[in-house]
């Protein structure tokens, strides 16, 4: 049988991972085994471990995909950038960014739940709860990085309480994630710019902790 080209073989990975999408948004992670992976996708079992070494290999290449083309983790960089002279604007349209049908369709999922209740304490392997442990810590360091380039161009005052002003940010998008999924107000997308705009004025005159 001829090898695959490179051009097959990365073919391959990506019915793989769209099939791995498709399956842990909605059946989850768990209830997601290889072989319904590989059915997804026309594809035997080996082609997915030709390019994956396990399932959870292939949960951490799409929660790295989630974080850089749907939740635009880009964008968060670029606030804490200190080449970047307005990081208030970078801040804003990362926010923003999570009124998008990509990002709202992965608030829905069944895979956003099954990594919410594996950072609040659920059975994981180790390995699966270090992964998420650094992906929460990765958000909070560039959520922090962020604050710190809006204080150095102005933006921000001088006592700005970055602490404070990161658990608001994340109670903020954890209402606007519950919001969405429990359905209690179905504006909630429409509405959204301006309550990022209103979270941001916050921000800015947030008093420091006592």
């Amino acid at each position: 049988m001829p090898r695959k080209t490179h051009e097959e073989a990365l073919k391959t990975k990506q019915l793989i991972i769209d099939a791995g999408f498709k399956l842990f948004y909605t059946r989850g992670y768990e209830n997601t085994s290889l072989s319904d992976i590989a059915n997804e996708a026309n594809v035997t079992r080996g082609a997915i471990y030709w390019h994956f070494k396990d399932k959870e290999d292939l949960l951490f290449e799409i929660f790295n995909i989630i974080d850089r083309q749907k939740l635009r983790l880009d964008l968060l960089e670029k606030a804490g950038d200190l080449n970047t002279k307005d990081p208030q604007k970078f801040f804003r349209k990362w926010l923003l960014n999570y009124k998008n049908d990509e990002a709202v369709r992965f608030f829905n999922s069944a895979l956003l739940k099954y990594f919410l209740s594996v950072v609040t304490g659920s059975e994981a392997t180790k390995s699966v709860k270090s992964q998420f442990s650094f992906i929460c810590e990765r958000w909070g360091n560039l959520i922090s990085k962020a604050f710190d380039n809006g204080i150095d161009k102005g933006d921000l005052p001088l006592d700005f309480d970055k602490n404070m002003a990161g658990r608001l940010t994340n109670i903020f998008i954890i209402g606007y994630i519950n919001s969405l999924n429990i359905k209690c107000d179905s504006s909630v997308i429409s509405v959204y710019p301006n309550l990022v705009d209103n979270l941001i004025n916050t921000l800015k005159n947030i008093q420091p902790e006592k």
